[in-house]
């Protein structure tokens, strides 16, 4: 078992706190569709693409902001050198992330939408599959918080591809 450390403890209730925001999908523009999206598709069609541009641009942005200046961002919090480097760290690699999650929140949007939340479900469970036995399997001599950021972005690359993947 590796030595958990408090600058490793913050770390990884960062990482869960991210993982908590996926579940609320804050980017859910395609509510607005209701059950008049199942009646035309040209029109879920319009507002997923729609949805996709703008939910990417957002995110992109946010990720170039995190590589360039995510010790502007984290001090604001602290400001222990030991926990701004770990923080500036985290956000530099889990931005990789932003526009992964953006096309899986903007898909499980348009499966709601649609009322077929089953794909939602189980790009949920690859995501998770990858993860979860990853974190807790890693033994001490691989362990590092820098592995363990990779592989959430990793995951959450299958969990978009799946997601978009079950969309077609």
């Amino acid at each position: 078992r590796p030595r958990v450390t408090l600058r490793t403890r913050v770390a990884l209730n960062a990482l869960d706190a991210l993982d908590a925001l996926d579940a609320l999908n804050a980017l859910r523009p395609l509510g607005a569709l209701g059950t008049s999206g199942t009646r035309r598709p040209d029109r879920a069609r319009e507002t997923f693409f729609a949805a996709i541009k703008l939910g990417s641009a957002v995110m992109i942005t946010l990720s170039i902001l995190c590589h360039l200046r995510p010790e502007w961002l984290v001090h604001w919090f602290s400001s222990d050198p030991a926990v701004l480097a770990v923080a500036a760290t985290f956000l530099a690699t889990i931005s990789i992330n932003f526009l992964a999650s953006g096309i899986v929140f903007t898909c499980s949007g348009l499966f709601q939408a649609l009322g077929n939340t089953t794909p939602t479900v189980i790009s949920s469970v690859v995501r998770l599959g990858c993860f979860v036995p990853r974190r807790l399997g890693l033994p001490a001599t691989l362990f590092s918080l820098q592995r363990l950021w990779y592989i959430s972005v990793v995951a959450t690359t299958l969990h978009a591809i799946v997601a978009v993947a079950l969309l077609r």
